[in-house]
């Protein structure tokens, strides 16, 4: 009755806490609907040390609560507001103790396995806005899942049977043959199921159960969409049976009426999704009119007449032009001037490429060279006639 009355209470408790943060942030979004910061979706795995805390080393008399075995947790959460985030998570470890002393000795180890919800609060109200540094609390609800074992027989199937003296022997201290008995080591094989076992009578007891993971840590940006965590968790599991022992237990093995906890103290690696849209900006949208006006005036090549009406397109930049658009050409030559060589050559006088005149020698010779090219040759021939005064000499093409 009491275990049935502890579980009701935690639900209760646990739904009105949750309740609480997941509409309060809404109301609080409403009022702040100006916001404007991105809020990313974050995904993590982290990896830590799982301790144990129950009756097994309950008074911790030759256990030490922080030498613990590791865990693993992979989590996903995203922003409510920019003070409260929603998650999503899953855990997977061990836990184990080994208690020995004179009165008692017990041990076990429980392949633990979690998965829940959790709110995370992280006081944005109460620090600045380019903290790199943020505390945070957290608080949920997960189901827990359990498989404990024991380490009941060394490495031959002989049980440990531990005597008044701290030995273990293969022989209970009180058999008739106790004279007989030798001694055993321990193998630390957690080998018999401590529920197939039912030391106590308890039976086929339920392994899975459910838990309130109450959380204390900060976060650390580092850029990029990283972050890293360190925090804290106490898993209070709804169940004394972890461990195999309870207050219902017998004689030495008996324990307290408290509930099994764990706790996680972890190191997480982090990454927030960048949702945000990359949008081009929008064109401005023109009227006919206005395309028509753009069109008419545009001039491709800057040098002061439109496209419509230059006649000379590309124009360098920096040269000047007539009324067409064409380079100025002052002497008339066919070399616009700021190609021309000569910018004066008289008026009809045959110039180059460079705007420079052409003497007659150098008309004489381009004729020679286009002669040479076109392979024009000269022939002297000689004419007898007769009766005539003798030879006479004539050119004619060969």
């Amino acid at each position: 009755m009491r275990r049935t009355a502890d579980l009701r209470s935690c639900l209760a408790a646990s739904l009105v806490v949750g309740w609480s943060l997941a509409v309060a942030p809404a109301q609080v979004q409403a009022q702040d609907s100006t916001s404007v910061e991105q809020l990313r979706p974050t995904f993590g795995l982290g990896a830590g040390m799982l301790a144990f805390f129950g009756d097994v080393g309950g008074d911790h008399a030759g256990y030490n609560p922080l030498v613990s075995r590791l865990g693993y947790e992979l989590h996903a959460s995203t922003p409510v507001t920019k003070w409260l985030e929603f998650g999503l998570f899953a855990m997977h470890g061990r836990v184990g103790v080994n208690e020995h002393s004179l009165d008692r000795n017990l041990n076990f180890e429980s392949r633990i396995t979690t998965g829940g919800f959790r709110f995370i609060y992280n006081f944005d109200q109460f620090l600045a806005p380019d903290r790199v540094v943020e505390p945070f609390v957290s608080l949920g609800f997960e189901t827990v899942e359990f498989l404990s074992k024991t380490d009941h027989l060394d490495a031959e199937g002989r049980p440990y049977n531990y005597w008044s003296d701290g030995t273990i022997r293969d022989i209970p201290e009180d058999a008739p043959n106790a004279a007989d008995a030798v001694l055993v080591q321990r193998d630390y094989v957690y080998e018999s199921d401590i529920r197939e076992l039912d030391l106590d009578g308890f039976g086929k007891y339920d392994e899975r159960t459910f838990g309130i993971p109450v959380g204390i840590g900060a976060r650390m940006r580092l850029g990029g969409g990283f972050d890293l965590r360190l925090s804290s968790t106490m898993h209070f599991t709804l169940t004394d049976m972890i461990d195999g022992v309870s207050d219902e237990s017998t004689g030495r093995r008996q324990g307290d009426d408290r509930m099994d906890r764990m706790l996680f103290s972890s190191v997480t690696f982090s990454y927030g999704i960048d949702t945000r849209r990359r949008t081009k900006a929008a064109k401005p949208t023109l009227s006919p009119e206005e395309m028509d006006l753009l069109v008419l005036n545009e001039d491709e090549d800057g040098d002061g007449v439109t496209d419509m009406e230059d006649l000379c397109p590309g124009t360098p930049p920096g040269v000047a032009v007539d009324a067409f658009g064409c380079a100025v050409d002052s002497d008339g030559d066919g070399v616009a001037d700021h190609l021309d060589d000569e910018p004066d050559t008289p008026a009809g006088r045959p110039v180059n490429e460079r705007g420079v005149g052409l003497s007659d020698d150098d008309l004489l010779s381009a004729y020679l060279n286009y002669k040479d090219s076109a392979n024009a040759t000269v022939v002297t021939g000689v004419v007898e006639s007769i009766g005539g005064a003798g030879p006479t000499k004539v050119l004619r093409p060969g």
